[in-house]
């Protein structure tokens, strides 16, 4: 695709009637009407194709951005976008995106009695359809509260996670200073939640804090980068399953497909269709049983969607032929019959009168109206009755225009004004007759500004034994000179000659135009071997 026309649909792009939506501070505003349709479709699609594995995953991300919109955020912990919209994704531990959900700000966020982080929680997994089916949830501090893991568990789905030493709900004493390596465990019976506190290096200044009502007391130990680790199985599960929504950015930051735009909704079109194609890629890669490059996947996307809608080719422009028609004015006031609707014809009922032009056609020598110019090719090309963009091919040159001799006997030409297409046979079987008027060249007309590519003509020439006719047609004209296809007369017709004729050559010959009168026959000068073939 062009980069115009790229730019073309990206500048007229749209995701909703503007016609039907909402203004901002009228009763049922949604703020991101916009990309509603997409964002919910989405959505949908991302869990009809994939069912996801036990683990999941809370966390915030980030469409990077700094356009004038009030729904910017902030946030300095996260490294590839500091500045943009917020997301609260559900993602699976490989990365696959759920659900998700854009922050549109403190004044038009839906609030919870519980906080905010209880509704962003009870949010995704409802929507999601997640409750009620055995899932293990995943979260960072901002979600992990005891009523959270307790409202989770209600709804059969375990909740694992660092909480922070201020919540609500926590056993005294889970703040103490631990030594290096040392952990503490807690067991709330009400809600069969395990509270811990580990410190697992010595730059710790503070123990983590983690809930769970998933797993006990216990520690296991791991070999990492060839050092024994000894840990809770909570942290390992925690360490290895969190990361869902960071693996998910990790991947559509290195082929984001975001652009430079004023408009904010298109950063959150491109940021979905980039999450939809990383969701495709997964689904791709879980069910071929192999591992195919990210990259590489794009490139066979992008060519399998536009298979079957090759672009045409633009056709290059192509220079204009002398032999092509093109209307020019007149000089002066001169005017001329217009070759498509004039008709002097003595027939009344047929005749449709004097019609004359200020254009003319330089090519065609015949006057034009500029509304009659299209019709103009067909006309003279069915008076003509032969194609005149294509002479036939043959082995004979034409003699170059050096050799023409200007001493020569003149060669007088007239028009042939009817079709006589039919006295040209191929064959050399025709009768012998020597009666000239039976060659229906009564028509004929002296030239005046006729002469054109495709004219007929007869010329009349000056022999040894008479005055000989031989029938012509002008193949091509440029300028002063004139490339004329003769036919042998055989009886009552005309042939025209074959290769493997020799005894008539030249098949083309060159002739040239000396200062054509307005009023006169035009003369022309034949080439030496065309002088040859008409004396033979």
């Amino acid at each position: 695709m062009p980069v115009d026309e790229f730019n073309i649909i990206s500048r007229m792009l749209h995701l909703n009637n503007l016609e039907t939506e909402i203004a901002r501070g009228q009763e049922g505003y949604d703020p991101w009407c916009k990309v509603r349709v997409m964002l919910d479709t989405v959505n949908q699609k991302s869990k009809l194709h994939y069912i996801p594995s036990q683990n999941l995953s809370i966390d915030e991300s980030m469409i990077g951005m700094k356009n004038r919109t009030v729904f910017i955020q902030y946030m300095p912990n996260k490294r590839h976008a500091r500045f943009g919209l917020k997301k609260f994704e559900l993602c699976d531990s490989n990365g696959y995106v759920n659900h998700l959900e854009i922050y549109a700000g403190k004044e038009l966020d839906t609030r919870h009695d519980e906080g905010q982080a209880f509704g962003v929680v009870q949010r995704l997994m409802t929507q999601g359809h997640f409750l009620n089916k055995g899932y293990h949830l995943y979260t960072d501090n901002f979600y992990t509260k005891p009523k959270i893991a307790e409202y989770l568990y209600q709804n059969r789905t375990v909740l694992t996670g660092t909480v922070r030493g201020n919540s609500k709900g926590l056993p005294q004493g889970i703040n103490q200073k631990l030594g290096v390596g040392e952990a503490k465990f807690w067991r709330l019976f009400d809600t069969d939640m395990l509270a811990l506190s580990f410190r697992e290096k010595k730059s710790q200044n503070k123990p983590v804090l983690l809930i769970s009502t998933n797993h006990d007391a216990t520690l296991e130990e791991k070999i990492i980068r060839g050092k024994t680790k000894t840990k809770p199985s909570a942290i390992f599960d925690y360490n290895k399953f969190m990361g869902g929504v960071d693996i998910s950015d990790k991947q559509i930051c290195h082929y984001a497909s975001e652009r430079s735009t004023r408009r904010y909704w298109k950063k959150i079109f491109q940021n979905l269709l980039d999450i939809s194609v990383l969701n495709s890629w997964i689904i791709f890669c879980l069910h071929s049983g192999r591992k195919m490059d990210r990259d590489k996947y794009l490139i066979e996307v992008v060519e399998a969607l536009c298979e079957g809608h090759e672009r045409v080719p633009t056709p290059q422009p192509v220079e204009q032929l002398p032999a092509q028609h093109c209307l020019v004015l007149l000089e002066g006031k001169k005017e001329k019959d217009c070759y498509v609707c004039s008709n002097r014809s003595k027939d009344k009922k047929s005749s449709r009168g004097r019609s004359r032009s200020r254009y003319w056609c330089p090519a065609c020598q015949v006057g034009c109206h500029q509304k009659c110019a299209p019709q103009l090719e067909h006309v003279t090309n069915q008076a003509s009755g032969i194609d005149v963009c294509a002479p036939e091919n043959s082995d004979n040159q034409a003699t170059p225009q050096n050799d023409i001799d200007k001493d020569g006997e003149d060669l007088a030409l007239a028009v042939v004004n009817d079709d006589i297409s039919d006295l040209i046979v191929q064959e050399s079987s025709a009768s012998q007759s020597d009666d000239s008027n039976s060659l229906g060249l009564e028509g004929a007309e002296p030239m005046e500004r006729s002469l054109s590519c495709g004219s007929w003509v007869v010329a009349m020439f000056p022999g040894k034994k008479g005055q000989k006719k031989f029938l012509g047609t002008i193949l091509q004209q440029d300028g002063q000179e004139a490339q004329v296809k003769f036919a042998r007369q055989v009886g009552d017709h005309f042939i025209w000659p074959t290769v493997e004729d020799t005894s008539w050559m030249p098949l083309y010959a060159l002739v040239a135009i000396e200062a054509p009168d307005l009023d006169a026959r035009e003369h022309m000068f034949l080439t030496a071997e065309a002088k040859k073939m008409f004396n033979s």
